[in-house]
Order: structure tokens, then sequence, then C-alpha cells
């Protein structure tokens, strides 16, 4: 066990993580990792499963690749420790994982992170990409949701943030997060994880702490930044871009004609010895996200494709080359062309009135069992798979769901197939995703309640994140996805009724 703490990125410490043997109909994982010595390897969670058949595998940058076995991970916060079979080729020391101090001054620092997205892709090969780019720690510390925005200088066409997923960031040579997810291809920032003492504490679903791995291996955590406070100083000029558009002779026309990538998202990973949750290119989609606009302006706006509310995820890279992307599905003409301006919802049921020769729904209830049919395609929400869909209402118990009563009006959304629950992520106007039902660490994000009825149907709102169920277009993959965006009762893709 090594005694020695080193600080600052290392180029060989950054490897690839890759996951192979999945199940049938599921695609082979592929993400970038970090070595913290004493044989760890951080990375995210949401491509790992010990399931049987699976191999997981570490690569460095000298292409040397060893197996490796899961030695913690937790699926609501998709971050993991491996531990790395044969490591006496990587560094001996140890890395720390650091804890960004909360700065609400003007205050800015460039980050740093390595990994291997599809930017670093050659014909059959790939080679690592660095990439840097600005932080700004008043927003770090406004934030509620346990992320930070990274902005790279690299800019990529669509999908070339493939595989960065699980890559170490590192700031004024701590190593403060992991790179996470892009909400959406149409923004030009990252999402990366914190590192945060809570979350490295919590017991994934085998009872193991990440913390006392960590401390076992000899690995110091939760040791405060320093040094951050500094004044934002004006930031350097991008590098070339990966783009075939080249820069303007001035920063204002280069942002806003600067294209945007797309990166994988997590999604929800089972505990050791269960059915896995992988995430492939149909599954979970994060849609309507935030944007930041050009000239410093904070809106919400709704993203808008055809009429429908788009749904883009990140997730694991495939070793093969993703789908074509298809014409996005659009919703019944009877909905609105977009949704009402982004407003918390009210957490009191309401009761539209009728519309005129609608039919009258059956209505959902707490203890029941029901497929749950949508107003405007008449597809119900399936939960067999790794992610929810949607599809034909069949006798199939995949599109069987329980409403098992928790109390005060609210149930979890159970289903038959799969024995998990329906559950809201994290991060807002995005993809919904299928978890075990164990409630751990307290989240609530499994949690429904009925928050508005019509004679079209009801909305099923999380009372966590106070978002409401809708059917999302994702052509990306060819999936069909369910998301969570802001109740509006008037959408027909947010109205279900119950199809017994």
């Amino acid at each position: 066990m090594s005694t020695v703490s080193v600080a600052a990125f290392d180029a060989d410490r950054a490897v690839e993580v890759i996951s192979r043997g999945a199940p049938a109909g599921v695609a082979d994982g592929y993400q970038s990792g970090y070595y913290l010595g004493s044989g760890l390897v951080l990375t995210c969670a949401h491509a790992l499963s010990d399931a049987p058949g699976v191999e997981l595998t570490v690569r460095d940058i000298s292409r040397r690749t060893v197996t490796a076995r899961i030695a913690w991970f937790h699926r609501h916060h998709d971050l993991a420790l491996l531990a790395a079979d044969d490591h006496g080729h990587l560094p001996a020391e140890t890395v720390s994982l650091s804890v960004l101090p909360r700065i609400t001054t003007d205050t800015s620092a460039r980050f740093v992170m390595y990994g291997w997205p599809r930017a670093g892709q050659l014909g059959t090969k790939r080679n690592p990409v660095q990439v840097h780019g600005p932080v700004k720690f008043a927003e770090v510390a406004g934030a509620t949701t346990g992320t930070m925005l990274l902005r790279p200088d690299l800019n990529c066409p669509p999908g070339y943030w493939k595989g960065m997923s699980g890559a170490a960031v590192f700031c004024d040579g701590h190593l403060i997060a992991v790179q996470l997810l892009q909400p959406d291809p149409k923004l030009d920032y990252l999402v990366g994880l914190l590192l945060t003492e809570d979350m490295l504490m919590r017991p994934d679903e085998r009872g193991r702490r990440g913390s006392d791995i960590l401390t076992a291996a000899g690995v110091a955590w939760g040791i405060t930044a320093t040094g951050m406070d500094r004044p934002t100083s004006t930031a350097p000029p991008p590098p070339a871009s990966l783009s075939r558009r080249a820069a303007d002779s001035t920063d204002q026309t280069a942002e806003r004609e600067r294209p945007r990538a797309t990166a994988s998202r997590p999604a929800a990973v089972v505990g050791a010895g269960a059915q896995p949750d992988r995430e492939v290119d149909r599954n979970r989609r994060a849609v309507r996200v935030p944007p930041l606009l050009r000239r410093g302006i904070l809106l919400t706006l709704p993203v808008i494709v055809a009429g429908a509310i788009m749904a883009v995820t990140l997730m694991p890279d495939s070793s093969t080359p993703p789908d074509t992307k298809g014409p996005p599905a659009s919703p019944s003409p009877s909905g609105p062309p977009s949704p009402s301006p982004a407003t918390r919802a009210s957490r009191t049921p309401t009761v539209k009135p009728s519309r005129s020769g609608a039919a009258k729904a059956t209505a959902f209830k707490p203890g029941s069992v029901s497929r749950i049919r949508n107003a405007s395609i008449g597809q119900c929400v399936s939960g067999e798979d790794f992610s929810p869909g949607y599809g034909p209402c069949s006798s199939s118990h995949a599109y069987e769901w329980t409403f098992r009563d928790t109390g005060g009006g609210t149930f979890e959304l159970v289903n038959r197939a799969s024995g998990k629950c329906l559950e809201a992520p994290y991060t807002e106007n995005s993809g919904a995703g299928l978890a075990h039902c164990s409630g751990l660490g307290g989240t609530g994000y499994s949690h429904w309640r009925i928050e508005s009825t019509t004679d079209r149907g009801q909305t099923l709102q999380n009372t966590d994140t106070g978002q409401c169920l809708a059917i999302a277009s994702a052509p990306y993959g060819g999936g069909k996805a369910v998301m969570l965006t802001t109740c509006d009762s008037d959408q027909p893709v947010q109205l279900w009724r119950n199809s017994g």
C-alpha cells in the first residue's frame, strides 16, 4: 500500500474502461477512467455490470490491458471504483480526491481532463484527447445537483464526446470531479460530478462504501482544495477546433458560430449479482435543459424539434458506430406546438375543465395495477429493459405497473416484469430511469403523485423534482424514451390514462 500522495494531472494514470460480453441486445460499454493508485480506478458507473460473462478491462495509454472487477459503485450518483487485478506497471503513488470549497466571488480557474472520446478516433483506432476549459466557481456554489459546468475549449461535432464519461477532472492540480454528461447537443458545455464526502460515504447496494475502500487502499479523500480563490482573468483563446468551421476573428462571432458537441449520459446501474442496468445508444435521453445564452443572460428555453420535446443522452460509447439518426417522431396534432414556459408546477392536484368530444379517462389510484397509456400516441410505458420506454399496450408484464401506495397520496411505479421502480434523474428535464426500489440514500426520486386530471388523462408528477412524466422523441439510436419535464396538462404528451 502506498503512503505517498501526489497532486496534478498525469496522463500515465488515464485509462480506458471497457466492458465486454454484455447481455443480448446491449452494446459493450466504453468509457474513460483514472488510476488512483493501489489498484483502484475511478470512473462512472453507467457502463459497469458484474453479470455472468461480462468482462471488465482497463487499458492505459501504452495499450497495456488488465482485467478489473467492481469494488464499489453507486447507481444514483453514477460513480464507481474498480480494482485492477494487475497494476504493477501503473504509477505507485496515490492520488487524493479533493472537495471543491464554496467560492462565491468572481473567481475562475482552468480545468483539464483526459480521455478517449470519439473526437480522437482515426479509422478503427482511438487516440486520447486532452481537454481544457474554464470553471466558474460562483456557478458551482449555486448548484443544487452536485455537479459543475465544464466549457471545453475544444469544439467537436455532435457525438464526438462519447467515451469521455468517467474522465477525471483536475483544477489547479486537484482531482475534484469526473466527467458525467452533456445535457443536449446544442449546448457547448459538459457536466462534471463533484467528488463530495457525502457521496463517497454512501453505501452501494451491497453495503460497500467508497470511503472505506479508498481508506483501505491508502488513498486520501475529502481533502479541501486550496489556492483557488483568485480573481477571474481572461482565459487564453481556444485551440484550433476539430470542426470544419474556422474560428472567426472576434470572440463574439466565434461563440455564436461554435458547433455544438454531444456526449453520453449515464443510466442507472444495478448492484452486484443483479440484472445490469446498462446504458446503450437507445437509452435515456436528457431533455430540454436550460441553456446559457451567448450574451450572458440565463434563460430556460424548451428544445423543440418538429414540434416534439427532444430527448438526448450521455451514454457509454459502443465499439460499433452509432445508429443513423432518423427523423424525430412528432406528437399528436392535437398537442400544442411547444411546451409552456418552464415554471415549477403546483404541488396541489388540479382538475382541468372538460374538453368537448373527449372520452372520460379511467383514473389511476394508489394500490392499482395499470397499463400507463399516453393520450398523444396511444402507446404504453414499458419497463422490462434497461431503461423505460414505450410501445404497444400488449398483455406483457413489461407494460404493467403497480401503483404501490406510499402514503399521503403518493406511490411508487413498480414494473411487473423487472420489479424495478420508475424514477426521475438528478438532472431536471432529462430522461426517466429504472432502478431498484430500495430507496438508497432516501432521495425520493421514485415517488409519484397525480398532479392534475383532465378528460383526456392525468399527469404523473415526481414528488422530488416536481416535474411530470412525458413522451420524448428520441431519434438518436432509434430508441423510444420517456422523460421528466415541466408539468403542463395542456400537453397531450404528458397526459396518461389507465389502460387496465
